[in-house]
Parts: structure tokens; C-alpha cells; sequence
């Protein structure tokens, strides 16, 4: 399945790549995710391979150890507030739509999409959020969250969504 990432890295460029999966703004822990992964920065990728659109700002790549399949975790960061639920589902659903084109055809996947916010967006926000979903290879996933900066954050995120352990 290493091969999996290394098809992976190669399709999207070693330039596109980054070893982190936060922002300047927002920290996004990556403890206890397995550390054999592809961390691609949309925004460079995205503009390298003539993309057009809202696009999610990370995008991380990982085998799941224990079932064998490809981890697709995709990730918007707003360290402060965010106004619109609306627009973090299409900048989700652009990345979903760029990983998509990534995967090798014969690979099992899931999908998780996060935002990762700061402190201060209105509750109506939040609640709109939970009724968005992002469509990944004909399945409708929710979109997950958490705090920038919380300890685990993401492990937090992939372990409620039963993807770590």
C-alpha cells in the first residue's frame, strides 16, 4: 500500500508537498496519525495542475493500519471565525473533487472532511455546518470538526469517525 502514496506523491508533484497539516493561524496537532503519509498543499497544487474553483487548503493522505485501505482526510483551516457554513462545504467538496483525481481507480478509500476554527464564529454557523455534507466517489460524508491549536485534534476528529484507534 506504500506504493499507494508514493503514486500519490508523484501525481501531485514533491513541490506541492508540505510535512504539516496546519496553517500559520491554526495548529493542527498530528499526534498519533501514522507517520508514513502525504500532506499536499491544495493551494500550491491546486494552481500547479490548472485547478479552478474553492479547494480546501490540505489534503492528507494516509493507509489506514489496520483494515488496509487509503485515508483521505480533507482539511480547511479558519483560525479565526468563519461567516459561511455554504462556503467551507464547497471549499471541502473542491479538495474532495482534486483528491479524487489523485487516487489510483483501484484503491478502497475514505473519506474524512474537517474544519479545523478558531474562537468567535456564531452558533448558527456551527449548526448549518452539521447539516452540510461533501460527496467522495458517490458517498455523502459529514463534515467533522474541531479547535485549531486543541491537543489531537486531528487524531481526536479520526477517531470519532472510527478511522483510528
Amino acid at each position: 500500500m506504500s506504493e499507494t502514496l508514493n503514486k500519490i506523491r508523484r501525481r501531485v508533484g514533491e513541490e506541492n508537498l508540505t510535512n504539516s497539516c496546519g496553517s500559520s493561524n491554526c495548529r493542527v496537532d498530528t499526534d498519533n496519525v501514522p507517520r508514513e503519509r502525504v500532506v499536499v498543499n491544495v493551494d500550491l497544487a491546486f494552481e500547479a495542475h490548472g485547478g479552478v474553483g474553492k479547494h480546501c487548503d490540505k489534503i492528507l493522505f494516509y493507509i489506514c493500519p489496520t483494515e488496509n485501505y487509503l485515508v483521505v482526510v480533507l482539511i480547511e483551516h479558519k483560525g479565526g471565525t468563519f461567516d459561511s457554513a455554504t462556503e467551507i462545504a464547497e471549499q471541502l467538496q473542491g479538495g474532495a473533487n482534486f483528491a479524487r483525481d489523485l487516487i489510483p481507480d483501484d484503491i478502497n478509500t475514505t473519506c474524512v472532511p474537517i474544519l479545523f476554527h478558531g474562537s468567535g464564529s456564531h452558533q448558527s454557523q456551527f449548526i448549518k455546518l452539521r447539516r452540510q455534507q461533501i460527496n467522495f466517489k458517490g458517498s455523502k460524508i459529514p463534515i467533522s470538526k474541531d479547535r485549531c491549536g486543541a491537543s489531537k485534534n486531528l487524531a481526536n476528529v479520526l477517531s470519532r469517525a472510527g478511522i483510528l484507534s
